[in-house]
């Protein structure tokens, strides 16, 4: 029969444990943490949107799912008097019939390009509050 010895566990729990209260106030930033990162990104990818992206600030920052941030665009409009929420959808996923444009799809590849720079940012700011907790 094996036998080993696995420590570090109790400590762990007891800096988690400590977390209490502020755990939601430490996943929210852990969110915006992760947004702001993203919204980076987002802007580097489309620049000629980039000052129409912002983070949007939520009075919540979770549902039936857990915590969650958003990227959007603001309600300006464009050179062009369009919308720039409209002007964005259509950059990215193109239009069919009225004048026809190709997709130049970037949402979703930006955010999976940005997945792991977005959970270490997040990651860090969790970190930060260990470190604060005394672990």
């Amino acid at each position: 029969m094996a036998a080993f010895k696995f420590t570090g566990a109790d400590e762990y729990m007891k800096a988690i444990s400590r977390l209490g209260d502020e755990y939601e106030v430490t996943m929210k930033r852990m969110v915006v943490a992760g947004c702001k990162v993203l919204l980076a990104r987002m802007k580097a990818a489309t620049p000629i949107f980039a000052k129409y992206l912002h983070r949007i600030k939520l009075k919540k920052y979770k549902n039936k799912d857990g915590m969650y941030g958003v990227i959007g665009f603001n309600k300006s409009k464009t050179s062009s008097g369009a919308e720039a929420w409209l002007a964005g959808g259509v950059y990215n996923y193109g239009r069919q019939e009225y004048r026809p444009q190709k997709a130049r799809p970037f949402i979703e590849r930006t955010a999976k390009d940005a997945e792991s720079e977005v959970q270490a940012a997040m990651q860090a700011e969790y970190d930060k509050k260990l470190r604060q907790l005394g672990f």
